[in-house]
């Protein structure tokens, strides 16, 4: 069982490493975040930040993928100074410095992996996106309404990034870990959210009694535990299936082994009969 073990580990290193680093980095992130640190009291720290997430980006965009995938429940975190004039949450500077390394590295030839085609979905985002800018300039709050239009656009450019990385089952099997494992994480920080309210300790509720963990509203959070369950029962549905579906083929296989025996011993016997007979 050890060998098994030992293998096994060896063969899963990287996604260990990957996945240990993933829950490293939430952690982090939500204890600066308690204490202050978060966001960023200047721009020359925001911008070493931003240099070494360029760099990993530049370096392995899946692997920055996979950390935008386990940053993006951290909604109440903001890492932009207040030089820069809005928040920005952790998933947002990942997933943007990772698509600007995508970019990079596909007019340079050197992206690794094809780009998915435009599909017809895309093109009702992309209608959707370019709509938000029509009505901000026939609104009456023109200024208000471009800033929703560029954050709607920033959303977009998110989803395009997931579209980039997300093409099939098996990159959304190997994307699953790191929202899981981040998950996780939330909700053992929501239930000590309650614990330090029962106790009357520092607890970092927006609304006492009621934990929020790294989210603007409890309900928020609420809502994120039944999208967390809602995909945990299909992977076990899925995986029922999946082994009914591996039994009933090893039946199928076992009665294509039992019937060919069944032939192989008519035609013997026949073999025998006129054998002896004749």
């Amino acid at each position: 069982m050890n060998l098994i073990l030992i293998k096994y580990f060896k063969k899963k290193k990287k996604m260990i490493g990957l996945l240990t680093g993933n829950v490293v980095l939430v952690i982090v992130l939500i204890v600066l975040g308690n204490f202050g640190v978060l966001p960023l009291r200047n721009i020359g720290d925001f911008a070493f930040f931003a240099t070494l997430v360029f760099l990993l980006a530049l370096y392995r965009p899946a692997w920055s993928f996979l950390f935008f995938i386990g940053t993006i429940m951290l909604e109440n975190i903001n890492l932009a100074p207040q030089e820069i004039g809005f928040s920005l949450r952790p998933f947002q500077l990942i997933g943007f410095l990772t698509l600007g390394a995508i970019i990079i590295r596909y007019f340079s030839g050197r992206l690794s992996f094809k780009l998915p085609k435009f599909s017809k979905i895309d093109v009702l985002v992309s209608i959707f996106l370019l709509a938000g800018f029509v009505s901000a300039v026939f609104s009456p709050e023109k200024g208000i309404a471009f800033k929703q239009a560029i954050i709607l656009l920033s959303f977009g450019a998110l989803y395009a990034l997931t579209k980039i990385f997300i093409q099939d089952l098996s990159d959304l099997k190997k994307v699953l870990p790191f929202l899981l494992s981040s998950s996780f994480i939330i909700i053992l920080y929501g239930i000590w959210q309650n614990w330090q309210f029962v106790h009357n300790a520092v607890h970092f509720e927006i609304m006492p009694g009621r934990p929020n963990a790294t989210f603007a509203e409890p309900d928020w959070l609420g809502i994120y535990l039944v999208m967390i369950l809602s995909v945990l029962y299909a992977m076990i549905f899925n995986s029922k299936l999946s082994n009914s579906e591996r039994h009933l083929a090893e039946n199928e296989e076992v009665k294509k082994e039992n019937k060919g025996l069944f032939f192989e011993k008519i035609k013997e016997r026949r073999f025998y009969r006129d054998f002896f007979v004749n």
